[in-house]
This record gives C-alpha cells, sequence and structure tokens, in this order.
C-alpha cells in the first residue's frame, strides 16, 4: 500500500515538474519578447538606422531587423497585457538553456552542428518605446566572429 503511494507521489510530482518547466520555458517555442528599453530604461543600448534595416545593440549583443511594410508594428499599451516582455539578462538565460537542449538532443542523435544564435529561437521580437509609441520589431539575432 506505502509503495503504490509514493510511486503516485512520484509520478505526481514529474507531471508537476514537466507542467512548470513549459510553462516557465514555454516562450523558447513561442516568440521571444524581448526590451529594448521598454521594461527599463538601458544605458547600454545603441540604434543605427540604415535604408533597408535597423541594427540595434543591447548588452554587446547584435540584433537586426530588416524594413517592411509589417515591421515595425505600433502597438498600444492594451496590445501587451498578456505579453511577457524580458530583459536581455532574461533573454540571454533563455538562450543558454535552449541552446543546451538542442545541443543534448543532437548528441543523442550523433550529429552535432555549429549552433549560431540566430538558430537558437524561431523569433525573436523587440519592443522600443519611441516617443508615445511602443514599437514591434521582428528581429535576428547576429553571431559576431571577432
Amino acid at each position: 500500500m506505502a509503495i503504490k503511494t509514493v510511486i503516485k507521489m512520484k509520478i505526481k510530482l514529474a507531471f508537476y515538474l514537466i507542467l512548470f518547466y513549459n510553462y516557465s520555458y514555454g516562450q523558447t517555442i513561442n516568440p521571444i519578447n524581448l526590451s529594448y528599453n521598454y521594461v527599463n530604461e538601458r544605458r547600454d543600448i545603441q540604434k543605427v538606422e540604415k535604408i533597408n534595416n535597423i541594427n540595434f545593440y543591447i548588452k554587446n549583443e547584435h540584433f537586426i531587423s530588416f524594413r517592411n511594410k509589417n515591421n515595425p508594428q505600433v502597438l498600444n499599451k492594451n496590445n501587451l497585457k498578456n505579453i511577457k516582455v524580458i530583459e536581455i539578462e532574461s533573454f540571454l538565460d533563455l538562450a543558454c538553456i535552449e541552446k543546451e537542449k538542442k545541443l543534448n538532443n543532437e548528441r543523442q542523435t550523433g550529429v552535432v552542428k555549429v549552433l549560431t544564435k540566430d538558430k537558437i529561437f524561431k523569433k525573436i521580437l523587440l519592443y522600443v518605446k519611441e516617443k508615445k509609441m511602443i514599437l514591434r520589431y521582428e528581429i535576428f539575432w547576429i553571431e559576431e566572429i571577432e
């Protein structure tokens, strides 16, 4: 009788851990919502506008957004109620976790590829406050080789 109870408790614990993990890090499947200056004002940011693209630099990380009719999107505060926008530090932590998961999957198949920054997340959205607007850019994370 006691063994069945222990087994049931372990199964429940495993279920809750999986549920918690998916809830906590589920954003890696969905778009990552990154703050440029939306959550907090930062000093370690830079925006360089060019004709066809905009380069964003946040804490020594380089991102690029290509201009088109849907990029950027103008949002209002109501559009952001159910969106969790994270700072660069949390973004980098998520990137490490996601990179480790992908590497573990590749090790199991026996084929390990070079995983560049642009391959870690499927979609990254950057939120920028400008004047009284909130702009959302679809961006790509750039691997810089020094």
